[in-house]
């Protein structure tokens, strides 16, 4: 409401400054390198105002044009951070449902997209897990030790890997024994049962 008021101020003082010159008659004569300008005053007065308003309109256009790099960028990068984020919701949710083929996908285009983010790294790690890729999961949480913010989601998952490595060799050690092969020996140092 204030602008509006502002507004309609404005154009009244500008409509009451024209009337005021266009009152008041005078003549503006001009010599310069040889040549001889005469014209009102009123009229060199609006001459003025439009070289002004088209000075500034030229120079809104350069500047939209030298700044036109660092818009387009801009808009690419909201562009790919938006795939990026659309990526890992897919992803998580197809982890939550153990869909393989979708988590992957969206593993790799949360890698593209989204490159240095926590969570596409975990994306990544859980779909490897997910699909049997063990060795690619423990590579991605060892590389997640060496940020400060996922040092602990590498941790957790180093152990879960550990643990889940532990099972598998017992199980495949109580297979052997049960089939009336020789006891082998766990992790612990202990005899398989």
């Amino acid at each position: 409401m204030l602008r509006l008021i502002a507004f309609l101020i404005g154009i009244a003082l500008i409509a009451t400054g024209l009337a005021w010159l266009a009152d008041r008659p005078g003549e503006l004569v001009l010599y310069w390198q040889g040549y001889r300008v005469e014209t009102s005053v009123f009229r060199a007065a609006v001459i003025f105002v439009a070289l002004v308003a088209s000075a500034l309109f030229i120079w809104s256009i350069l500047r939209n044009v030298w700044h036109s790099p660092a818009t387009v960028g801009n808009v690419l990068n909201k562009r790919r951070q938006k795939l990026g984020i659309d990526a890992l919701s897919s992803g998580m949710i197809a982890l939550g449902a153990g869909d393989k083929a979708a988590a992957m996908r969206s593993a790799i285009q949360a890698r593209k997209s989204l490159p240095n983010e926590p969570l596409t790294h975990l994306l990544r790690a859980q779909a490897a897990q997910l699909s049997g890729d063990r060795t690619t999961a423990r590579r991605i949480f060892e590389a997640m030790l060496a940020a400060p913010d996922t040092e602990q989601l590498g941790l957790r998952g180093l152990f879960l890997e550990a643990s889940a490595r532990r099972r598998t060799r017992s199980r495949a050690a109580f297979r052997r024994t049960r089939r009336g092969a020789e006891p082998q020996t766990c992790l612990g140092g202990g005899r398989a049962v």
